[in-house]
């Protein structure tokens, strides 16, 4: 989960320094964050209920690991992560 916290945030201000380089103002990136947000949000309540329980024996360890979920703290964590990202990326262009 932490790799994917950091993976998430760096997207961000990759994302961020992009659209800041390739927008022609500030409009460009607040479009980047909103889009962000939107398709977060979508992809977060559109989401697959999580099993509970424990992993039966007869499930194996590769079937476990490719039906494995996020926790929905994760899913709703993301789109913050992006425009918190996208902003800070488009600081360091704007600094320099």
């Amino acid at each position: 989960m932490l790799g994917s916290i950091v993976v998430g945030l760096l997207a961000g201000v990759f994302g961020g320094l992009v659209c800041t380089w390739v927008a022609a103002d500030d409009r460009g990136l607040l479009m980047l964050m909103v889009l962000v947000v939107v398709l977060g949000v979508a992809l977060a309540l559109a989401g697959v209920p999580a099993t509970e329980g424990v992993r039966p024996p007869e499930v194996s360890l590769m079937e476990a690991m490719n039906s494995g979920q996020q926790p929905e703290w994760l899913t709703w964590l993301n789109p913050v992560l992006g425009v918190v990202g996208a902003f800070a990326g488009s600081r360091l262009v704007r600094n320099r």
